[in-house]
């Protein structure tokens, strides 16, 4: 799954590739929402990982006008605000919020298993079943 990381200042954005990618993830970074736009029309992520704090200080308007991020689920993440810290109000249109203190390889299996995007399905030729006749079959194959 690939994943765009995006944070206030560099570190943190640096931080969080490296962070997530230790989760088997494709993990790029980037610097602040505008540059997001063009990173992800580079990079084609399934998922953004957003500094929290980058998210309720600037506008996103110009990801909501963007018809690949417009289609993309954000993850909002922080190292200082916990979950009961955060207003709801603060994270519209956000696909969910992760404290990266709590974050357990458990957890987050569980939830880029529910953001990764399903595996589109190809037919592929006809197979002839045993007792003859006509079978065709379909199968899942990852367009990755």
């Amino acid at each position: 799954m690939r994943v765009l990381c995006v944070g206030r200042h560099r570190y943190i954005a640096e931080h969080l590739g490296r962070f997530f990618g230790q989760f088997g993830l494709e993990t790029s970074w980037t610097v602040g929402i505008r540059e997001a736009v063009r990173a992800a029309w580079r990079h084609h992520p399934h998922l953004v990982i957003c500094d929290y704090e980058l998210l309720t200080t600037y506008s996103l308007e110009c990801w909501e006008h963007d018809a690949l991020l417009s289609r993309t689920p954000v993850m909002a993440v922080s190292l200082t605000r916990r979950p009961e810290d955060v207003n709801p109000l603060d994270i519209n249109g956000i696909g969910g919020f992760i404290y990266l203190p709590q974050l357990t390889r458990e957890r987050a299996r569980q939830l880029f298993s529910g953001v990764c995007p399903p595996a589109p399905y190809s037919p592929v030729a006809p197979v002839a079943p045993v007792g003859g006749g006509r079978l065709s079959l379909l199968t899942y194959q990852s367009a990755d």
